[in-house]
């Protein structure tokens, strides 16, 4: 093998792997405008991560997954009528 295949081989490896870019945000900083404006999966990625941040802070390890859909549209609803509020303020308060 050349090493211009074997430059090649090794970047056609490297190129996907920086197309998916991370996200990265404070989560003390998080509007309800920018929670509502997220795409799908980040906002459902987010919304679990919260959601376990705030219940393994209370002490609760169970997960339930029909209060946890109930939760967040309750929390778009919120968020709907509050969009200047923090997140984690409403987290807190679940």
């Amino acid at each position: 093998m050349t090493r211009g295949m074997l430059c090649a081989a090794i970047a056609s490896l490297a190129i996907p792997a920086m197309a998916q870019a991370q996200v990265m945000f404070d989560t003390q900083k998080v509007t309800c405008s920018y929670y509502l404006a997220m795409q799908p999966n980040d906002a459902r990625l987010f919304s679990a991560f919260m959601s376990g941040w705030s219940h393994q802070k209370g002490g609760d390890m169970k997960v339930d997954l029909n209060d946890y859909d109930r939760k967040i549209v309750q929390l778009r609803g919120w968020c709907a009528t509050n969009p200047n509020e923090l997140i984690l303020n409403r987290f807190q308060a679940m």
